[in-house]
C-alpha cells in the first residue's frame, strides 16, 4: 500500500491541510498544536470507523466551539487498486469511494466503507500495519510482528522457501481455499451462520407453534380464575367502603379537637403577652423612681467635690502665671544671645573669604603666565609636518635612493668618440658637430642610436639590468619627492632639524601641561574665575549691609575669639531656658490637669441635674395616664386571665390524646389505600379477561394444529442440512489446523532475514560489530555491541526506541516487494543525542529507498540528517 495524498478539513486544530507523499520518505515538521498529528489519526478514522459513529473520540475532533464536519480524504494505490476514499463525521455525515483502477467504480455511504473495507483486508496486511505505526506518545520500542500474513510471507522467500507453484504451497492454497468456503480467514469465524440462523429459526418456529397450542389451554384455565376474582373484588369492595367511612368520621372528631386546641394556644398566647406588657410596665415604674432617688443622692456628692475643686484650680493658677514670666524673659535673653552669635560666625567666614580670595588672585595671576608659554609652544608646533616616525621614513626613502644610483654608476656603460677629421654625426636624432682631433663622451644607460650620414648607422644598447637600475633610480627619486613634499622640508637635514625643533617643544608642552593641572588641582580656569568673582561680591555685599556695631574684627584671629565666646554664652542662655521651661511645663501641666477635673466635675453636675429634672418630669408624666395603684391592678387582672386560659388548653389536649391521632390517621390512609388498591385490581382483572376471551374466541379460528405439523416438518430438513455443512466444515478446518501447526513450526526459519535486516540497518546506527537476537515471537530479545550482550529489556530509553524504529524499518522493506505498508513513525528519537540522531538518519534514508516512510516531527533538525527526505513544512 502506497499512500499518495491526505486532505483534512475542519479537523480538531486544523482548518484546511493537504499534504502529498513521496515513495519514500517524506519528514513533516512543524510546532506542537499545528496538526501534524492529527495525521495518523485521520488515516486510522478513515480506516476503521464509519462516518455516521457517534463516538466520543469522534466527537473530540470537531474543533471547539463549531457546529462543522470534520472531513478526511485519501488517495492510496495498494495491490491493483487505485481509490480516492474520503469521510465526513459529526456534521453531514458521508462517505464516499471513488475507485479509479482497475476498474471505475463510485460508491456512497454504509457501501462505500464496506468496498473499502474489503480491498483492505484483500490487498494490505492490516496486521503488519497496526504494528508499524509509531503513534505520538505511544511505546516504541517493542514491536510484535508475528502474527502479519505479508511479512510471513516475504520472510518465507527470503529464507529461501518454497515458490508458489510448488506442490506444499498449493496444497495450502487449495485447504486455504476449502477452508474459506466455510471460514473467514482473518477471524475464524463460520460463514455458514446463515443457515444455522434458518435452523435456529426453524426450531423457534416449532416451539412457538407449540407454545400456541398450549396458550389456548392455560388461557382457559386463566379465564375461569379471573372470572371468579372478579366476583370476589365486587363482593368486598361493599365492606371495604362501609370500614373508609367509619374512620373518616373519626378523623373528622379529630380534626374538630385539634382546632379547639389550636385557637384556645392562639387565646392563651395573646393573654400571656398583655400580662407581660403589664409587668413589663410596673418593673419600669419601680425603676424609673429608684432611678431618680439615687440620682439626687448622687447629685449631692459631686457638688460638694466640684466646691474643694475650685479653690485647688485658683492657687495652681497663679503659681503657673509666676514661671510663664520667668520662662519670658529667659527665651529673650537666649534670642538676643544668638543674634550676637551669628553675628560672630558671620564675621568669621566673611573674613576666611578675603584670605580665600587673596590665595585665588595669585593662583589666577600664576595660570595667565603658564598659558602664554603653552601659547607659544602651540605656535612652534603648528606648522610642523613631521615627526619621528616620518623623519624615519624620510631616512629609508634617501638610503633606497643612495643605494639605487651607487647601483647604477656600478652598472652604467659608456661611449667615447674621437674625430680624426671633422666628423658630422647624429646621437639619437640630436646633431654633434666634432673638429678634426676632438673627443667626446656620453653614458649609456639607455639605447643609443649613432649615425654617421652616409657612411654608418650604429646601435648600442646596454644590459637589461641598467635600464632597470635607472628606472628603480627614478622611482626612488620620485618617493624622497613625495615625502619632503609631504612633510613640507627641503631635504633630510632640514627635516632632522624640524623635528628636533617639534619634540622639544612636546616636552616643554607637557610639562607646563602638568604645572597647569596641578595648579588647577582638578577644577578648570572659568571655575577659578568664576569663584574669586563670587567671593569678590560675597566679600562686597557683607561690608555692604554689616551693621555698623559692634565693629567688625581687625583679624581672622580676633573673629574665631568672639566667635567662641559667644556661642559659650548662647549655650549657657539655652541651658538656663531649658531648665525654665521645664519648671513651667511641670506648673502648667500641674494647673491644666486640676482645671480640667475641674471642668468635668462642673460638666457632670450639670448633668445630673438635667438628668434628675427628667427623670421627675416623665414619671409625672406617666402617673398622669395611669397611677401606681391601677398599674398595679392590671398586672394582677392580666395574670389571673392567662391561667385560667391555661387550664383549659391542658384539658383540651388532653381530650387529643386520648383520641389517639396518629393511630386514626394511619387507619384512614390504609382504608382508602385499600379501596383504592381493590378499585385498580378489579378494573386490571375485567381488562385481563377482556383479553383472554379475545384470545380464546381467535385461536378457534387459527389452524394452530397444522402450523405446528408444517414447522416441525420445515426443521427436519433444516437439521439435515445444517449436519451436512458442519460435518464438511469441521474436516476442512482439521485439515487446515494441522497445516498452519506444521507451518508455524517452520516459521522459526523466518528469524533469520528479519534479524539480518535489522543487523544491516543497525550497523549503520551502531558500528560493524552489532549484532541482536530474535526470539520465536520474532520479537527482541539482546544487543550485542562491541562484544557486550545487553538484554534488550535493561537497555536505555532512547536505545529500545532506536531499535524498535530499526525493526519497524526492516519489517517494511521486506514487504515491500509484496506491496508492503506505509511506515509512520510520530514523534521519535526524542531520546537520541546528536551523534546517534546522524546515524539514525541515515539508516531511515537506506530504508526509504524500498519503502514509504513519514516522519512527524515537532523539532525542526532532528531528521536533518535524513538525506532522501522530502520535506512537508506545516
Amino acid at each position: 500500500m502506497k499512500l499518495l495524498r491526505l486532505k483534512l478539513g475542519k479537523w480538531r486544530g486544523v482548518e484546511s491541510r493537504e499534504v502529498e507523499f513521496s515513495d519514500g520518505v517524506t519528514l513533516i515538521e512543524g510546532p506542537n498544536e499545528i496538526g501534524k498529528s492529527t495525521i495518523v489519526e485521520a488515516l486510522q478514522s478513515l480506516f476503521s470507523v464509519m462516518h455516521s459513529s457517534s463516538a466520543s473520540a469522534i466527537k473530540a475532533i470537531q474543533p471547539v466551539g463549531e457546529d462543522v464536519g470534520s472531513s478526511v480524504e485519501a488517495e492510496v494505490k495498494t495491490g491493483d487498486y487505485h481509490f480516492i476514499y474520503a469521510k465526513t463525521y459529526n456534521r453531514d455525515k458521508q462517505a464516499t469511494l471513488k475507485i479509479l483502477a482497475p476498474l471505475s467504480e463510485q460508491l456512497t455511504g454504509r457501501e462505500a466503507h464496506e468496498r473499502a473495507e474489503q480491498i483492505l483486508e484483500e490487498s494490505v496486511d492490516m496486521a503488519l500495519w497496526k504494528a508499524l505505526l509509531v503513534e505520538q506518545g505511544n511505546e516504541i520500542a517493542g514491536v510484535t510482528l508475528s502474527q502479519s500474513d505479508g511479512l510471513a510471507q516475504a520472510l518465507d522467500e527470503a529464507a529461501g522457501g518454497m515458490s508458489p507453484e510448488q506442490d506444499d504451497s498449493d496444497l495450502f492454497g487449495r485447504v486455504q481455499a476449502e477452508y474459506e468456503i466455510y471460514f473467514t480467514l482473518k477471524t475464524g469465524r463460520p460463514k455458514y451462520g446463515a443457515l444455522e440462523s434458518d435452523l435456529e429459526t426453524a426450531q423457534l418456529e416449532v416451539e412457538s407453534a407449540k407454545s400456541a397450542l398450549l396458550e389456548v389451554e392455560t388461557d382457559g384455565a386463566e379465564h375461569e380464575r379471573v372470572t371468579a376474582e372478579v366476583r370476589r373484588i365486587e363482593k368486598a369492595q361493599s365492606e371495604l367502603r362501609e370500614s373508609m367511612n367509619e374512620h373518616e368520621a373519626n378523623w373528622q372528631s379529630i380534626n374538630t379537637i385539634k382546632d379547639q386546641v389550636s385557637s384556645k394556644q392562639t387565646e392563651l398566647e395573646a393573654a400571656q403577652q398583655l400580662f407581660q406588657a403589664a409587668s413589663d410596665d410596673q418593673a419600669r415604674r419601680i425603676k424609673l423612681v429608684k432611678s431618680l432617688q439615687d440620682g439626687a443622692a448622687e447629685l449631692d456628692v459631686v457638688r460638694n467635690i466640684n466646691v474643694s475643686q475650685l479653690a485647688s484650680t485658683d492657687v495652681l493658677k497663679e503659681a503657673n502665671d509666676v514661671q510663664r514670666a520667668s520662662l519670658n524673659k529667659a527665651k529673650s535673653k537666649v534670642k538676643q544671645t544668638r543674634r550676637a552669635t551669628e553675628l560672630a560666625r558671620d564675621d568669621e567666614r566673611h573674613l576666611k573669604n578675603v584670605l580665600e580670595l587673596v590665595t585665588v588672585n595669585k593662583q589666577l595671576k600664576q595660570l595667565e603666565t603658564y598659558n602664554k608659554g603653552l601659547a607659544a609652544l602651540r605656535k612652534i608646533l603648528q606648522g610642523v609636518k613631521i615627526d619621528a616616525s616620518g623623519l624615519e621614513e624620510l631616512r629609508q626613502a634617501e638610503g633606497a635612493l643612495q643605494v639605487a644610483l651607487g647601483k647604477l654608476d656600478t652598472a652604467t656603460s659608456s661611449i667615447e668618440i674621437k674625430a680624426e677629421d671633422d666628423l658630422s654625426i647624429l646621437l639619437n636624432g640630436d646633431a654633434l658637430e666634432l673638429a678634426a682631433g676632438a673627443e667626446t663622451k656620453r653614458d649609456i644607460s639607455a639605447a643609443l642610436h649613432v649615425e654617421i650620414p652616409g657612411v654608418a648607422n650604429i646601435h648600442v644598447v646596454p644590459s637589461q639590468s641598467a635600464n632597470e637600475l635607472e628606472a628603480e633610480a627614478k622611482e626612488c627619486r620620485a618617493e624622497l619627492v613625495r615625502l619632503l613634499a609631504k612633510y613640507n622640508v627641503k631635504d633630510l637635514a632640514d627635516a632632522v632639524a624640524v623635528e628636533s625643533r617639534r619634540a622639544t617643544a612636546e616636552v616643554d608642552l607637557e610639562s607646563w601641561s602638568d604645572k597647569i593641572d596641578d595648579l588647577l588641582d582638578g577644577e578648570n580656569e572659568s571655575d577659578k574665575l568664576a569663584y574669586a568673582e563670587d567671593r569678590q561680591a560675597r566679600n562686597s555685599n557683607y561690608q555692604a549691609e554689616r551693621q555698623q556695631e559692634p565693629a567688625l574684627p581687625e583679624s581672622l584671629e580676633n573673629a574665631t575669639q568672639a566667635k567662641t565666646a559667644s556661642e559659650e554664652f548662647l549655650v549657657a542662655c539655652e541651658e538656663a531656658a531649658e531648665t525654665q521651661q521645664s519648671a513651667f511645663d511641670e506648673s502648667r501641666d500641674t494647673f491644666s490637669e486640676s482645671n480640667a477635673q475641674r471642668l468635668v466635675a462642673e460638666q457632670e453636675v450639670a448633668g445630673l441635674e438635667r438628668a434628675a429634672i427628667d427623670r421627675q418630669r416623665h414619671l409625672d408624666e406617666v402617673r398622669v395616664s395611669e397611677d401606681d395603684a391601677a398599674l398595679e391592678k392590671r398586672s394582677t387582672e392580666r395574670l389571673i386571665g392567662a391561667e385560667k386560659l391555661q387550664v383549659q388548653l391542658v384539658e383540651l389536649n388532653q381530650r387529643l390524646a386520648s383520641a389517639s391521632p396518629e393511630v386514626a390517621q394511619a387507619l384512614l390512609s390504609n382504608a382508602r389505600a385499600t379501596s383504592q388498591r381493590a378499585e385498580k385490581d378489579l378494573l386490571d382483572q375485567k381488562t385481563q379477561l377482556a383479553i383472554l376471551e379475545d384470545r380464546l374466541t381467535k385461536a378457534q379460528a387459527n389452524g394452530r394444529f397444522e402450523t405446528l405439523d408444517a414447522a416441525e416438518h420445515n426443521l427436519a430438513a433444516r437439521e439435515m442440512e445444517v449436519a451436512a455443512i458442519q460435518a464438511r466444515a469441521g474436516a476442512a478446518k482439521r485439515l487446515w489446523d494441522t497445516l498452519n501447526i506444521h507451518r508455524n513450526a517452520s516459521r522459526k526459519a523466518y528469524v533469520r532475514p528479519l534479524k539480518e535486516g535489522i543487523e544491516q540497518l543497525g550497523k549503520i546506527v551502531f558500528g560493524a560489530d552489532f549484532t541482536i537476537e530474535l526470539g520465536d515471537d520474532w520479537g527482541l530479545v539482546s544487543r550485542t555491541q562491541s562484544g557486550q550482550t545487553i538484554p534488550f529489556g535493561d537497555l536505555s530509553v532512547g536505545a529500545k526506541e532506536q531499535l524498535g524504529i530499526l525493526t519497524r524499518l526492516a519489517a517494511a522493506r521486506i514487504v515491500a516487494g509484496q506491496g508492503g505498508v506505509p511506515l509512520i513513525i510520530d514523534d521519535a528519537l526524542g531520546f537520541s543525542d546528536p551523534s546517534r540522531l546522524k546515524t539514525m538518519g541515515a539508516a531511515i534514508a537506506a530504508a526509504g529507498q524500498d519503502c514509504q516512510v513519514i516522519l512527524l516531527t515537532c523539532t525542526p533538525g532532528r531528521f536533518t540528517h535524513v538525506g532522501s527526505a522530502e520535506v512537508v513544512r506545516f
